[in-house]
């Protein structure tokens, strides 16, 4: 029987303010080092995140296990004891599930095959927990009806939303794709600037989405329970210190 690896992050008291020297990690397949993104951006209130995962082939990425059950961002009492969805979008791009340290996770990420003839992870993607999610699906409509204008002929369509932390989803004018982007903001420019990281879909795949999305929705009704974090802030308190909502405000 394989061996197993285990590695323990611990999260900045205050990761805002200070930028500490980036520390030399174990080797992690891309779904982990989306997810530990996720808790560099703050999402999970956790004090340490220890990853269990047994040494698998990297066929098998999906099958995540974890050693303990934190409760999930919004805690709904759901049995969640079935496989992990996994659906083709087109080509080696897949929209699918992952569960890592008792939370669920969704991903739209591209795999090439190896000389082996095996399946394995891109960085072209983006990994989502089920609030970011939220934001997501709510902004399809919207993409759809951006589509029905380019098919049109419309060559003027523009749209972008912020999905969350440093994701966006966006509609460049003239551009026939959606691309799901992760953005930076450097010290010098007032606003963030897209980075390489991300994945853009031909409209024919965003099609094929829209139509996995919903088979992933009657497979996992809970999923339409998560709302967006910023329906989650209270009306009349500020909502700035939420680094989801505000990832570049600075002023904590």
């Amino acid at each position: 029987m394989g061996g197993k690896r285990v590695l323990k992050l611990a999260v900045g008291e205050d990761s805002a303010k200070t930028q500490p020297a980036k520390i030399k990690k174990p080797n992690l397949s891309i779904e982990e080092q989306e997810i530990e993104g996720m808790v560099d951006d703050g999402l999970n209130y956790i004090d340490r995140l220890i990853i269990d995962i047994p040494n698998k082939s990297i066929n098998e990425a999906f099958d995540y296990s974890a050693v303990d059950s934190d409760s999930g961002f919004h805690s709904i009492d759901v049995m969640r004891e079935q496989q992990e969805f996994r659906a083709s979008i087109g080509g080696n791009r897949f929209l699918y599930t992952s569960t890592l340290n008792g939370k669920e996770y969704i991903h739209i990420r591209e795999y090439e095959t190896s000389k082996a003839g095996t399946l394995f992870p891109t960085k072209k993607g983006m990994s989502f927990d089920l609030r970011r999610w939220a934001v997501f699906r709510e902004s399809a409509a919207a993409v759809d009806d951006c589509i029905i204008r380019i098919r049109a002929g419309d060559k003027t369509v523009e749209f972008q939303r912020h999905l969350g932390a440093s994701n966006y989803l966006r509609i460049q004018r003239g551009i026939d794709y959606v691309d799901l982007r992760k953005f930076f903001k450097p010290d010098a420019k007032s606003e963030p600037i897209p980075t390489r990281r991300g994945i853009a879909l031909r409209l024919v795949e965003w099609d094929t989405l829209r139509h996995e999305m919903f088979r992933l929705h009657c497979d996992r009704l809970y999923i339409m329970y998560y709302n967006p974090c910023y329906l989650d802030h209270v009306v009349d308190h500020p909502t700035s210190s939420c680094r989801e909502c505000f990832p570049y405000n600075n002023e904590q």
